[in-house]
């Protein structure tokens, strides 16, 4: 008859048999109740059949994965014929590392910071491991380390940072080291892991409410990077490289930085981005066809360039803040029409003496699109003007009105208006945003002669109109993967003539009424766009965090008899499921939810 373990005197309905190994010695068939309590098993393998001492100090691994058997695993996933192993407990075994954890032996080293990166996933070895100061001393084999035990020990630290305790002691000049590592490291091994762990530190912010811990942040980070001026500058350039696991790390750290850039330094951070023309870099990166990971990290660097000019939309123009006024200052100055005097803001197409007013429909991103289409074309600029002065007054295009109009058309098409973009698919135009204003408003000068519209009365609105249709034609006729892309738009844009432009526009009329192109419809429809987006978000949240039970569906199909409890965890970051038998009559508590994913 095979060993076995019994609870209470009782025979059990089913028991599984297993194998169980200690040292040399071997149970070959060993009968376990899976609802007999695992420190009772443990101490019985101990006391009758191994006699190796206190079971406090043993657990039970599989002999295959080294994944530690408890209570939960016990019950859920042993099966028969299961291979176990009788080894040092989670305590012991952390104590053993962390002593092992010294320079000294350098083979010794590497061989246990090896094996820490699988054992820091597990609960119980994580906390004995943190309580015998294990990460600290992790960090010092951080900072020394070279080669492959640097990629281990950075390996290993992310592993702990996915519990959510007990990283949250890293000194500045530890953070350092990371930001450091990832300027000067080129081997994907070490890369790859020391982004997560930037990655990791970013979010952890204090305003972050998914994030356990949060004495971390955008801000924290800022100022180790700020010691490296060739960190951003790193990053950008491994976006060209040829190795698509440092394409995609760093488009990852990008995004994270950019999402959770602060207040305090989103200018210097957007414009040290701008200076390293980032979006021609990406955009070069949407044209090489990547694999879906790094798809999803460029469509995810769309939104919040989207996100970021819904921020400066809506960030009013204030004459009297420096670089409001300096722009403005310039855009009268490089027009030529009367330098030395003070600016006359109707000459220049307000419609008033207070351009502030008539901006504050596309904010700073309308005063950015105008000042950048003056500086980029400062000849054709001037020229506008000199041409506008031959005109009769009620002839002449009033510019900015023009140009507030296509920043409009551009920040509505791309839901700049709304900020809120749901799409999955490539906008290589919007990374090339000014060209693109460019374009149209010179397309919105060109449809204003051929209307021979009147600047005294409702015509601008009738322009904008044509423009808005040809623009959304020209927008969405090209092949987002042809590098000829914005050539082909300008064609199209420029060299379409009116005729065809009016009788496409009168087509689109019969299927989509003028109304809605109206600006009070269109706000409207951006606040019950957010309203809407709002309300199923946290409908979506809500049915998440109640979970529901799903059948269990393996490669030939259905399981029988198995089913799956899933349930948002309460920081909203991980899915949580357990399987079971039989659907329960009540939803399962959370200890009964023993997996996880993210």
């Amino acid at each position: 008859m095979p060993n076995s373990l019994y609870v209470g005197g009782h025979r059990p309905r089913k028991h599984i048999h297993v194998s169980i190994t200690y040292k040399t010695q071997k149970i070959d068939t060993f009968a376990i109740d899976p609802s007999a309590s695992l420190t009772s098993i443990i101490k019985e393998l101990c006391i009758s059949h191994f006699a190796c001492g206190n079971p406090a100090n043993y657990c039970l691994r599989l002999v295959e994965t080294e994944e530690l058997v408890t209570q939960e695993r016990l019950r859920r996933k042993l099966r028969d014929a299961s291979n176990l192993k009788l080894v040092s407990s989670p305590a012991i075994m952390a104590a053993d590392m962390v002593k092992d954890l010294t320079p000294e032996d350098q083979t010794l080293l590497k061989r246990t910071i090896f094996m820490l990166q699988k054992y820091l996933k597990e609960d119980e070895f994580v906390d004995e491991f943190i309580a015998r100061s294990g990460l600290e001393k992790l960090q010092d084999v951080i900072i020394t380390a070279q080669g492959n035990t640097l990629a281990y020990a950075l390996t290993s630290l992310q592993t702990l940072m996915e519990h959510d305790r007990g990283w949250d002691t890293f000194s500045p000049s530890f953070i350092s080291t990371l930001v450091s590592i990832i300027v000067k490291q080129n081997l994907v091994n070490i890369c790859r892991p020391a982004t997560a762990i930037i990655i990791k530190l970013v979010v952890a912010d204090p305003s972050n409410p998914s994030s356990a811990i949060q004495c971390y942040g955008f801000d924290v980070v800022n100022r180790a990077i700020s010691a490296q001026s060739s960190f951003l500058p790193t990053l950008v350039h491994r976006l060209s490289a040829t190795d698509y696991l440092l394409q995609l790390n760093s488009m990852h750290l990008i995004n994270s930085l950019f999402r959770h850039v602060t207040e305090r330094a989103r200018i210097g951070f957007i414009e040290m981005l701008d200076a390293l023309d980032i979006r021609t870099v990406v955009l070069k990166l949407m044209q090489s066809s990547p694999a879906d990971e790094l798809k999803a990290q460029v469509v995810e660097f769309q939104r919040l360039l989207i996100l970021e000019g819904h921020r400066r939309k809506r960030t009013p123009v204030r004459v009297h803040k420096h670089e409001h006024a300096k722009s403005l200052k310039e855009l009268w100055e490089w027009s030529e029409i009367d330098p030395e005097e003070v600016p006359d803001w109707q000459r220049l197409g307000f419609t008033s003496t207070f351009p502030h007013r008539d901006l504050s429909r596309v904010g700073v991103l309308g005063l950015g699109a105008l000042h950048s289409y003056a500086q980029q074309n400062r000849e054709a600029y001037q020229k506008f003007f000199k041409k506008q002065q031959e005109q009769v007054p009620e002839r002449r295009c009033p510019f900015a009105r023009a140009g507030i109009e296509v920043c409009e058309i551009l920040a509505d098409f791309w839901e700049v208006s709304t900020g809120y973009s749901t799409t999955t698919s490539y906008q290589p135009l919007l990374l090339t945003f000014h060209e693109v204003f460019a374009i149209t408003l010179q397309t919105f000068f060109r449809l204003w002669d051929e209307m021979e519209a009147d600047a005294t009365g409702d015509d601008i609105n009738r322009v904008s109109a044509l423009v808005r249709s040809q623009f959304k034609h020209s927008a969405s006729a090209g092949k987002p993967l042809d590098p000829n892309l914005l050539s082909s738009f300008r064609t199209e844009m420029l060299e379409t003539p009116y005729s065809i432009v009016r009788e496409r526009q009168l087509k689109n009329l019969e299927v989509e009424d003028d109304l809605m192109t109206k600006l009070p419809v269109r706000n409207l429809r951006e606040r019950f766009y957010k309203d809407s987006y709002e309300t199923v978000k946290r409908q979506r949240i809500s049915c998440l965090t109640k979970g529901a039970w799903f059948p269990v569906i393996r490669e030939k199909g259905r399981v029988k008899g198995l089913y799956r409890f899933y349930r948002l965890g309460a920081n909203h970051k991980f899915l949580h499921y357990g399987e079971f038998s039989e659907v329960l009559n009540r939803r399962p508590l959370p200890d009964e939810l023993s997996e996880r994913s993210e």
